[in-house]
This record gives structure tokens, C-alpha cells and sequence, in this order.
């Protein structure tokens, strides 16, 4: 056909698209819009305002390297001066020999693809616009008017697209892997078709609501197959369903490994899953129709997807609850891979990276699947650095997570008073050190070796008693009561290698309580000092003349280096003398009497509490008269005296901590 326009061209090919759907049951998109709508009449104000959807499966002009792809004999074609050959006499109708008029087609000789006329008789219409010229578009192949060398096939030509000429006329073109790979969802896979119908890209029915690809209409004894390659391992999964099918009719997919699939089922849309293994396969989808059956039949395809399939994806937590003995290890499968996971665990250790083929590698396993899991690790060495690693296995094969680092407790003997420990950290790890405490000790707990290490010291109910938040050597002095304990050594984070150090327990010095009382005429004229536990030489001795009132200074203090509370106790008088206790906050007496008087914490070093002691003698009681025998011829005369009496007091101080410890000090009062 001659004498048509570009824009005739275009509206013909959506033309033909919707007669097409019409006649052959089919629901082809139409390639060619203006604003949105089907191009169909008239002629848009600029070219640039007709668009072509190239993933459309309607007709449609094709590109000038389309053209030229074709005209050439696609990827087998052999080089040549003109479409098909290297003589245009056989080949085309040029002006030396078309007697000045087109003729009918097919009248020469096709190329190697079985195309007519691609040289001469009618030039042809592209999509393309030469480069520079946006008003016109490319015609291609020469035409019946022209010299011969219009007809190479590396002649361009632009004419501008409103012209009707009468050498100028249109070959159509569909796109079938564009077009079915977005009716397919597919975009990223490149299909091919072929067999005695081609599949093709059209709206409806489908799957997602949207398009799919459908098998041509096969009539009985023919068939249609549907292509695409990619890489294993991976995953397909598509949705298929057939029209009118009849009992003899067959739809299978060949993978290239094993036996054809066959895909049978209601004939709705059914969803399939494929696990292919690695390697390159070229997948085809064929639908064959037995020569017995009747009638047309059809079968489409929808949501194709190729998902590569790999080892799982797996995450290792952190070991807790670690003992001496064991720890609770873990990780996390995020994903599976696109396999199912047959089993899952972590393995560990005492060197780096362990694998489940590594040697002396210990495996807790849990049950297979996705998600978190945890697992406990028994019979581990005390004192020791593992290495663990989540690990999880789909049958293609086992993927690990990041190693962790741990390391188990250790219980000290501190029996002799002194322990050293040698020691290699790893960055982000911690070691616990348990100890137990017979009696209250001076600790110091050091370290050297130049590790940036940092410390932390708790009771058995877990407070926390000192910390070392350096990055460094420490030393940690402490004064500890009879107990369990636990040191954590800990380096942070930081990434670097393996690094040692050397522990050094020190708990030789005992931390004792020594209550000290002592007594005196003053502060300053004490008796007794630092003797304990004896009253031998803690002695005050008072007299009183004629029955009056003595005074003692009793002096309470701590001599040892645990800090202690000192419980104070006096004895009281008799008959024959009245006994006072004043200590800083006035009269203690019935404290001192009861025992209840208590000092704030002492230790060595620390100022002496006072206590001042009143003695006062009952003067009624301890005078007497007495007869004076004088010369003779006198009278006798009377005389008062005061009775020799002796009156002991005891002092004495006794420890809270420890009520077996104590100390003594006595007042002795004696009147003459």
C-alpha cells in the first residue's frame, strides 16, 4: 500500500489490534495513545504528543533498528549490501526496473527470515526520527522510484510524517518479550515464543487484574511454547489456568533437569512452586493439543517470578546465662533462604570461626525453621574462651552467623591467701572470677599486661561493691566481710586483637576488730592503751579522803582495721557509793548500765570516745565515831572518822561485729 501517512500508519496498526481482538477473541493492547486515550482519528497537534507503549502487546510500526535487525536476518543473517542479498535486480523494484509504478507484493525474492519487499517498491515507515529532525521520521529500504542505492541497508531517509507519498508504505511489528515480560510481571527475564501460535500479552482474563500472557489459539494436533533462561538455584513460582480444555489436551514445563512438570488442575488460576537447582536453565512452558481433540483451546500465564534461592540467613546472639560449666548460646534465621530449613544450632569452639567440619568444634542443634532459637552448651571447660556460631542448613547448604565470644566462670581458691591468674581477652569478652571469704579481709585485686581492661566487683546479692571504668591495668583495693563474691574483668568492644594480662588476688591481711578501753585520771593520763582482752594494767586507782566525790575518764576506741561499733557497759555502786556515767551527750548511766550505749563506727586511727565516771561515797554510811581516850581527870571526848571501804568498777567495751571480742578496764575507789 502506498500513499499513507505516519500518523495513517499508527492509527492502522491500533486498528488493526482491536479488529484483531474482535475477530480472534484476543485482548491485545493497543501501542499507539494521545493523552492517555487509543489514537484513532485526526492528527495530534506534535508528534511528541503520540505515544508508544513498546510493552504493549498490539501492533505497532517498528523501530528503525527493528527494521534494519530484520531486514539484515536477524541474529543468523549473513553481511550483505541490500535485505537479503547482495543483487537488488532479484531482490526489489527500484527505478531500473518497476516501469515507474509499485508493484504487487512478493513479487522477488525474500531474505533469509522469508520477508518480501525489504528492498524497493515501497518505502517503509519507522518510529524513529532522524537525528536532528523531530518533524519527520525515518522511511527505510528504498522504493520503486528510487536509485538502488536507496535501497541499502544502510540508507536513511527522513520524510516528514504528515506527506502521503506514493512510494511510501508501512510494515507492522509486535512486541512479544517486552510484552509478555510485563504481562508476565516479569520485566527482568527476556521470553521468547514460538510453535504453531505464538504466546502474546493481553488484558484480560487474568490473575492480578491486570494483563497476562495467553498461548495462541492452538487448534488440534498443534501446540505453542512460551521461553525464558535464567540462573540457578533460584525459586519460580507462576499462576496458570486454561480455557475450554479439553481431557487429551497437555500443559508442561521443561526445566532442562529431570522430567518435564506436568500442570494439571482445576481450570482456574492454580499457583505453582519450582526449586531449581543451580546452573543455567532455559525454562518453556508447552501447550500441546492432542489431534483427537475438538474445538480451540487456550491456556495463560500470570505472576511469574524468579527468586534466587540461596543458604539460609542466620544471626548469632550473645551467650548468657554462663556458668563455669555451660551457657545459653542462640541466633536468629531471618531467612530461609527460599528452602526449608532442616536444621539449626551453634557451634563452638576454643578457636576461631568454627564450622560443623571443623575439628574439636562442639554442636548444640535445635529443630529446623526460622526465628529465634536458643540452645544450652554443657560440660565446657572452667576459666575458658569459646567461640560460637549460629549456624542453619537448607539442603543448599549451611550459612553461619557472626562469631561471639565468651567465656565460662572461674572459682578461685583464696585459702592462701594469695592467687595469681594469666589470662588472654578478647575484645568485647568478660571474665568472672568467683571467691569466697572465710573471715573479713583487706582485698586488692590488680592487674598488668597493658590490656584495656575495665572491672567490676559485686557481693553474692549482686550490688555492685567497686568498679574500674578505665581502659587499663587496675587495682581495686576493698575492704570485704566473710562471703561469696565475684569479679568481672571486661574489655569493651573496640575491635582489636587478642590481648593478655596477669590477675593477682590479694587477700592475705585479715581485717579483725580489736576493742580498746582504758581508763584514767584524765584524757591525757590513759591506762591501758592497746592492751586487749586482759584487764592486767588497765587499772585506775582512786582515793577519797573523808568520803568525797572522785572522778575517772574511761576512753573507749577501735584498734583494728575493720570498721566496728563498740557496745559500752559500766557496773553501778553499792550501798556504799553512787556511780554516774557521762559521756558527750550527758548522763549515760542507764545506758552504761544496761549495755546499750553504742559508739559510731571506729576504726584504727579514729578519736577516742570519752566516758567520765563519778564516784561519790555515801558519807552517812561510811562515818563513824570514835572515842578519844585524854589525860586524867578529864572527860573522853568523840571523834568522826570515815570507814576504810573499796569499791571496783568494771569498764568495758565488746565489738557489735563480733560479740566474742572485747575489752576490759576497772576504777577501783578506796575511802580512808
Amino acid at each position: 500500500i502506498t500513499g499513507i501517512n505516519w500518523f495513517d500508519a499508527a492509527k492502522w496498526c491500533n486498528a488493526r489490534t482491536e479488529w484483531e481482538n474482535a475477530i480472534r477473541g484476543r485482548s491485545l493492547a493497543p501501542a499507539y495513545r494521545v493523552a492517555g486515550a487509543v489514537y484513532k482519528i485526526g492528527a495530534p497537534a506534535s508528534p511528541a504528543d503520540l505515544t508508544c507503549d513498546f510493552g504493549a502487546g498490539g501492533y505497532r510500526l517498528p523501530t528503525s533498528a527493528e527494521w534494519e535487525y530484520a531486514a539484515r536476518g536477524g541474529a543468523s543473517g549473513t553481511p550483505s549490501t541490500y535485505p537479503g542479498g547482495n543483487t537488488l535486480a532479484d531482490l526489489g523494484w527500484y527505478d531500473a526496473n518497476s516501469n515507474g509504478a509499485v508493484q504487487p507484493a512478493g513479487g522477488k525474492t525474500a531474505n533469509s527470515l522469508g520477508l518480501y519487499d525489504l528492498a524497493g517498491n515501497a518505502a517503509e515507515w519507522t518510529w524513529d526520527a532522524p537525528a536532528g529532525s523531530p518533524a519527520q521520521r525515518l522511511l527505510r529500504g528504498g522504493a520503486w522510484s528510487l536509485a538502488a542505492s536507496a535501497s541499502e541497508l544502510t540508507s536513511l531517509s527522513g520524510e516528514t510524517l504528515s506527506l502521503r507519498l506514493d512510494r511510501s508504505g508501512f510494515r507492522v511489528a509486535r512486541s512479544i518479550s517486552l510484552a509478555l515480560a510485563a504481562a508476565l510481571d516479569a520485566p527482568d527475564l527476556a521470553w521468547e515464543s514460538g510453535g504453531d501460535e505464538a504466546w502474546f500479552a493481553q488484558t484480560a482474563p487474568s490473575h492480578d487484574g491486570s494483563d497476562a500472557a495467553e498461548s495462541g489459539p492452538v487448534a488440534p494436533g498443534q501446540s505453542s511454547w512460551l521461553e525464558t533462561t535464567f540462573t540457578g538455584p533460584a525459586n519460580l513460582r507462576f499462576r496458570w489456568e486454561t480455557s475450554q480444555r479439553q481431557a487429551l489436551d497437555l500443559f508442561r514445563l521443561e526445566t532442562g533437569t529431570g522430567d518435564p512438570i506436568l500442570l494439571t488442575g482445576p481450570a482456574n488460576w492454580s499457583e505453582r512452586l519450582v526449586e531449581l537447582p543451580a546452573g543455567d536453565h532455559t525454562l518453556r512452558w508447552v501447550f500441546v493439543r492432542d489431534a483427537a481433540s475438538t474445538g480451540i483451546s487456550r491456556v495463560r500465564l500470570d505472576a511469574v517470578s524468579v527468586t534466587p534461592a540461596t543458604a539460609p540467613t542466620v544471626t548469632t546472639t550473645s551467650a548468657v546465662s554462663i556458668s563455669g560449666s555451660g551457657a545459653t548460646l542462640g541466633g536468629n534465621v531471618t531467612a530461609d533462604g527460599g528452602r526449608t530449613v532442616t536444621a539449626r544450632g551453634v557451634v563452638y569452639s576454643i578457636t576461631p570461626e568454627p564450622t560443623l567440619t571443623s575439628p574439636e568444634v562442639f554442636t548444640a542443634a535445635a529443630s529446623g525453621g526460622t526465628g529465634t532459637f536458643s540452645v544450652v552448651a554443657t560440660r565446657l571447660a572452667a576459666g575458658t574462651t569459646y567461640h560460637a556460631r549460629a549456624f542453619a542448613t537448607n539442603h543448599l547448604g549451611t550459612a553461619y552467623g557472626a562469631e561471639v565470644v565468651f567465656t565460662t566462670d572461674e572459682s578461685v581458691d583464696l585459702a592462701g591467701g594469695t592467687v595469681s591468674r594469666q589470662r588472654v581477652i578478647e575484645s568485647g569478652d568478660r571474665h568472672v572470677f568467683h571467691f569466697f571469704l572465710a573471715s573479713p579481709r583487706h582485698a586488692d585485686f590488680s592487674t598488668i599486661g597493658g590490656a584495656a581492661l575495665r572491672a567490676e566487683l559485686f557481693d553474692e546479692k549482686g550490688t555492685q561493691l567497686a568498679t574500674f571504668t578505665g581502659n587499663g591495668d587496675f587495682s581495686l583495693r576493698e575492704l570485704l566481710f566473710a562471703g561469696d563474691y565475684e569479679l568481672h574483668v571486661y574489655r569493651g568492644a573496640d575491635g582489636g586483637e587478642a590481648k593478655g594480662y596477669t590477675l593477682t588476688f590479694d587477700v592475705a591481711t585479715e581485717a579483725v576488730t580489736l576493742p580498746d578501753a582504758a581508763v584514767g585520771s584524765s584524757v591525757l593520763t590513759q591506762s591501758g592503751v592497746g592492751r586487749y582482752g586482759s584487764r592486767v594494767g588497765q587499772v585506775l586507782s582512786l582515793a577519797s579522803r573523808n568520803a568525797v566525790s572522785v572522778f575517772g575518764v574511761a576512753t573507749f576506741r577501735n584498734g583494728g582495721t575493720l570498721p566496728d561499733e563498740l557496745i559500752l557497759s559500766g557496773t553501778g555502786g553499792s550501798t556504799f557509793f553512787a556511780v554516774s556515767y557521762f559521756g558527750e551527750a550527758g548522763n549515760v548511766t542507764a545506758q552504761m548500765l544496761t549495755g546499750t550505749l553504742r559508739t559510731t563506727s571506729l576504726v584504727e586511727g579514729d578519736e577516742p570516745v570519752e566516758v567520765t565516771v563519778s564516784v561519790e561515797p555515801n558519807r552517812k554510811k561510811l562515818s563513824k565515831k570514835k572515842r578519844i581516850k585524854k589525860k586524867k581527870k578529864k572527860k573522853k571526848k568523840k571523834k568522826i572518822v570515815t570507814l576504810k571501804r573499796t569499791h571496783v568498777l568494771l569498764i568495758r567495751a565488746k565489738s557489735d561485729f563480733d560479740p566474742l571480742r572485747g575489752d576490759e578496764a576497772a576504777i577501783m575507789v578506796r575511802t580512808f
